[in-house]
């Protein structure tokens, strides 16, 4: 009865999934990532206990540095690949109580680095990106390494070849050096994952990173590599990003036909009609870099603050916000306008009905749909079924639950009648209000405190939120969802730390397919409101 209702579902859109690549495979593989430490073998285990191996006597400044300057410096001959990985895991293996890594590439990442400089030294050509570091959620499939999208039941499946949009990078030179935590299946804002620990916020121990790339955000935070590459359905990029207040991009999904950015072949899936790769990152000038890598599109330039227009839908995306983070995004609209932005204060009419008319049943429906076909096209060891007996985290167990209760024609209006209002509601309002981006709060709230007891718990202006873990969950991602929903392309960039001294994220979402003028207004924004202090992590 069960694999017949999963062959039903996936029978029912099986041409769409095939033309958005939920069902296809690349044919390359990739030599490039080695000598990997599985799961539960190594440092990146909730539990683990493997003593820490020291490989520099660097400075630590090789960590601070952003992509653009280690490349720079490696490019010049003033750095070396390997001391430069190096110096990084010497500080992963530091720090490694945040429990940010899955798979840990400690091996592997030094030996392409010694490659890479033995190259460099007999003026053998290497890639563009040759000897950057970058970390990935473990939910993008690795040629070689374990893949285990944060669940017990993928935690023996090492996929044959690697995701194109990790491969494209791979050739180009940059060493993986982990595969990082996650929120079991993607399935959630808090990467508190039952099955390998919980990620910690490296601005507070006790707090969650956001989720569901919560391991890459921590990552990029805790200085551990300078660019990674999330995933992001609903907010699963751009919520982390905020609250580690690191800069996360979604990019452009569309209708999943020229205007997807990215593929998503070789991707553990949700929901195919919402889900992209995105990069993250401490600067925007760095998630160019990536975007340029992956799309060979030309390079992007600040847009001059006076061209730049920004809607501010307040009726839904600014209420219900936590007043520290209202602060906060308030402050740096106030910044904006006083360098010139204009700021357009319109509301999105519909936004919350359409949304919630569309979001749940498309993203539930086609999860049971995407994920049997991404198992069986990489030859997956289980059956989607065999992975769901297996889950352990209880807040996925009640989404789970509850996308069993989605039917056909709920699925069936969500996807042909409610999205595309919901599409053409934005498309309207940059048309009217001719704006290029709306600006938003990123999450209406700051970073949780971590809840073994996975209860949901969530204040808002201290008072706690009723509801549950998936209260919790709809109100993290509400601000998040219509773009995501839309196909939109989003960037959330940090503004500042809130009074308990989490970072607060703004969020900009654009028109499908404008994500080189996203980029652009996102790089001027950056110059006007700086960058945020590092987290100050206890050896």
């Amino acid at each position: 009865m069960k694999e017949s209702q999963s062959r039903g579902r996936r029978a029912f859109l099986g041409t769409a999934l095939k033309t958005t690549g939920a069902l296809a495979v690349a044919s390359s593989t990739s030599t490039l990532l080695t000598g990997c430490v599985p799961p539960d073998a190594g440092p990146a285990g909730a539990t683990g206990s493997a003593g820490i191996t020291r490989h520099t006597a660097g400075s630590g400044r090789e960590a601070d540095l952003s992509a653009t300057d280690a490349l720079a410096q490696m490019q010049s001959g003033r750095l070396s690949a390997e001391r430069y990985i190096s110096a990084l895991i010497d500080r992963a293996q530091e720090h490694r109580s945040l429990n940010a890594f899955i798979t840990f590439n400690e091996t592997g990442a030094i030996e392409t680095a010694k490659r890479i400089d033995a190259a460099r030294a007999a003026n053998k050509p290497v890639g563009p990106l040759a000897g950057l570091a970058l970390v990935i959620n473990d939910n993008i499939n690795t040629a070689g390494v374990p893949t285990t999208s944060g669940t017990p039941g993928l935690k023996d499946f090492t996929p044959s070849v690697s995701a194109p949009v990790l491969q494209a990078l791979l050739e180009k030179g940059v060493i993986v050096i982990g595969k990082a935590n996650m929120h079991e299946l993607g399935l959630g804002v808090t990467s508190t994952n039952a099955a390998f620990g919980a990620v910690q916020n490296p601005y507070d121990v006790t707090r969650i990173p956001g989720g569901a790339s919560g391991g890459t955000a921590a990552a990029l935070a805790a200085r551990f590599a300078p660019v990674g590459l999330g995933t992001d359905s609903v907010g699963s990029l751009r919520v982390p990003a905020a609250l580690c207040g690191v800069v996360g991009m979604r990019p452009s999904v569309g209708n999943g036909g020229k205007e997807r950015r990215y593929s998503m072949v070789g991707v553990a899936p949700v929901s195919h009609t919402r889900d992209t790769v995105g990069p993250m990152a401490r600067s925007v000038a760095d998630i160019v870099l990536i975007d340029n890598a992956l799309t060979g599109a030309p390079a992007v330039t600040a847009r001059p603050a006076h061209e730049i227009r920004l809607g501010v839908p307040r009726g839904y995306f600014w209420s219900g916000v936590d007043r520290d983070v209202a602060s906060q995004c308030q402050g740096a609209l106030d910044k904006l306008k006083a360098h010139g932005v204009t700021l357009v204060e319109a509301d999105l009419p519909d936004v919350d009905t359409l949304t919630r008319n569309t979001a749940s049943a498309l993203t539930l429906f086609e999860l049971y749909m995407d994920f049997p076909g991404y198992l069986w096209e990489t030859a997956a060891p289980h059956s989607f079924w065999d992975v769901l007996e297996q889950v352990k985290s209880p807040d996925v167990q009640a989404v789970l639950k509850a996308g069993k209760s989605v039917t056909r024609d709920q699925y069936v209006k969500a996807l042909t009648d409610t999205r595309p209002k919901l599409m053409q509601a934005y498309a309207d309002y940059f048309e009217q209000q001719n704006v290029q981006a709306i600006v938003f709060p990123t999450v209406p709230a700051t970073a949780p405190l971590i809840d073994p007891s996975y209860s949901g718990a969530l204040s808002i202006d201290g008072v706690a939120q009723p509801g549950g873990s998936m209260a919790a969950l709809s109100a993290m991602i509400r601000n998040v969802d219509p773009g995501s929903c839309a196909g939109l392309p989003g960037l959330s960039l940090p503004v500042g730390l809130a009074s308990n001294g989490i970072p607060v994220g703004l969020s900009l979402d654009a028109r499908a397919g404008g994500d080189a003028d996203l980029l652009a207004i996102g790089m001027t924004l950056e110059s006007i409101l700086g960058l945020i202090a590092p987290p100050r992590l206890s050896a």
